[in-house]
């Protein structure tokens, strides 16, 4: 069963994030004043031409992708900024008025980013999640009078929290903590938010949410008191992006602990990223480079925390978004659109039986350059040798070497995440059926093209549950000794027998979706409503070389 530790810091007001908040207004000063000067900062600019390309999109962004939670003034604002961006290029002072109009652009992208945190908000938040996900994960219990619910224990062995938990907490002491996470479902912030506080145990996280998200009223009520910053990805313009960047940066240099998600969204393949969006991870670098060169005595840490899930309630959207991007002429499927009333009442029906669950891994924690770290927090070289920062950052001569310095050691601190999601991802069993149960069906069809297959009428799929096992267990054999040689991690609850693997991997895989990835058409017999869901949690194994090295151990069996 998970662990609950108790907090380390039980009071919500000593909360570094609880300060933080308390100093917003003053922090968004200092935020449109460290923003302005990095962007002044950087060479060859012409701060008349970003002001003009900024309204230029901004008014294009405006005009075709309004969203609700948009301020109402947005098209006069816009117009207006047109209008004195124009009177101050023809000004006198021209440099000095173009800097002012600058400097209002970034304060009101400031305001909209910096989010607040309140105390007795989080408080009913912690109640309310523990009802949700003890209904998410006890489904049972919702058809019970007495102890709807469940208990709290009950709960606590459905969110499955491994890895490197106590040096997780020992870092808070030491530093500034940067949690970063693979992300496949929209659900990762408030489950990863709520195991954070009720078993690790340490304070909550700012972090970063699509503003999309605040389209609905009640939603956005919450995340703006919860310690969400505000990230539009539909503004492309370099104002507002170096805006986001500062707030970032920022905010560590002060001392507040973060949350982001480096792949910069949810994983629509359903493989674990291995590509990462830089930018966001360039600012933990410059944050450690200010602290350094200011004197400051702030160290940052990362922390990787690696998801798995037998179910993932948008796989269906995700999936369908992966292979038209991918295959384009070649998928040709439409979206399956399905009304919340069915969703809903399907969910109950399937879960009245079926109880699932989730694990998080919280990998090896390391510095901002991806170095190892002893108890007491220190970095560590190759050797294990105690290393001095700010070695790192001497005899950088000029912006431009500064900045190609930095982007090196941003690239390696990725790689470093990169290489701990994959040897740190928990394999659950769910994971291992659908892996073997695609690969035996395009075997035995024949094909090698997943775009191929998805055109074969679903009757025409059928698969012998004795196969299945077959192929599972010699897939298991191999994982073992990955898992030996540090490359992959089994779920520690895996089941002995096959058999029980297969059966467990069958009941749990995709236990919410209306379209089973995979179903029993009888008590021999195997097949799917959904090759692309199947695929989806296919591809939770993918980065392994285990797609070659099946094909190749099934026809030497066969």
């Amino acid at each position: 069963m998970t662990k609950h530790r108790k907090h380390i810091i039980p009071d919500l007001e000593d909360w570094p994030i609880t300060k933080f908040s308390k100093d917003k207004e003053a922090f968004i000063e200092r935020l449109g004043e460290y923003t302005f000067n990095r962007i002044k900062r950087q060479q060859q600019l012409d701060v008349n031409e970003v002001l003009d390309a900024t309204v230029f999109l901004e008014n294009k962004r405006t005009s075709k992708n309004r969203w609700k939670v948009d301020p109402a003034d947005e098209k006069v604002y816009w117009n207006k900024i047109r209008d004195v961006i124009r009177k101050a290029s023809q000004a006198e002072n021209k440099e000095e008025e173009l800097d002012r109009v600058l400097k209002k652009i970034i304060h009101r992208y400031a305001v909209e980013l910096v989010g607040s945190f309140n105390p007795r908000t989080f408080k009913f938040a912690r109640k309310f999640l523990k009802a949700f996900f003890s209904r998410l994960y006890n489904p049972r219990r919702f058809f019970k009078i007495i102890n709807r619910y469940g208990t709290y224990e009950e709960l606590l062995s459905k969110i499955k929290v491994y890895g490197h938990v106590d040096e997780l907490r020992n870092l808070f002491s030491k530093g500034t903590v940067v949690v970063v996470p693979t992300h496949f479902s929209n659900l990762d912030s408030i489950l990863i938010g709520y195991a954070i506080d009720s078993v690790v145990g340490t304070p909550a996280f700012i972090y970063g949410a699509g503003l999309n998200l605040y389209n609905t009223e009640i939603i956005a009520f919450y995340m703006n008191r919860l310690g969400t910053y505000r990230v539009d990805r539909r503004k492309k313009n370099r104002v507002y992006i170096e805006t986001l960047k500062s707030m970032n940066t920022l905010s560590l240099i002060e001392g507040v602990n973060n949350l982001f998600f480096p792949g910069g969204t949810r994983s629509r393949s359903g493989a674990t990223e291995d590509q990462l969006k830089l930018g966001l991870l360039n600012s933990v670098v410059e944050s450690q480079r200010h602290c350094i060169q200011q004197g400051i005595d702030q160290k940052i840490y990362i922390v990787p925390l690696i998801t798995s899930y037998p179910t993932v309630l948008d796989a269906g959207s995700l999936i369908h978004d992966y292979l038209r991007g991918f295959g384009k002429e070649k998928y040709n499927s439409p979206r399956r659109k399905q009304s919340l009333r069915k969703i809903f009442f399907n969910y109950l029906k399937k879960t009245r039986k079926t109880d699932t669950y989730m694990a998080m891994n919280f990998g090896k924690p390391m510095d901002v350059f991806g170095n190892a770290l002893n108890d007491q927090g220190e970095s560590l070289d190759a050797h294990g040798n105690i290393v001095d920062l700010s070695h790192y950052f001497e005899g950088l001569d000029g912006t431009e070497t500064k900045v190609q310095r930095e982007y090196i050691y941003t690239k390696k601190l990725a790689q470093n995440l990169v290489r701990s999601f994959k040897t740190e991802k928990i394999v659950l069993p769910s994971n291992l059926v659908a892996f073997a149960a695609l690969r035996l069906i395009m075997k035995q069809n024949q094909e090698t093209d997943i775009f191929s297959l998805l055109r074969y009428s679903l009757d025409q799929i059928a698969l012998e549950k004795t196969t299945l096992i077959m192929a599972v267990e010699m897939l298991m054999k191999k994982l073992v000794t990955m898992q030996n040689a540090g490359e992959i991690v089994l779920f520690e609850e895996m089941p002995s027998s096959t058999e029980v693997i297969v059966e467990e991997g069958i009941r749990h895989l995709g236990v919410y979706h209306i379209h089973a990835p995979l179903k029993r058409i009888s008590d021999h017999i195997l097949g799917t409503d959904s090759l692309d869901l199947l695929y989806f949690y296919h591809n939770q194994m993918k980065g392994y070389g285990l797609e070659e090295w099946f094909d190749v151990e099934y026809d030497q069996l066969n």
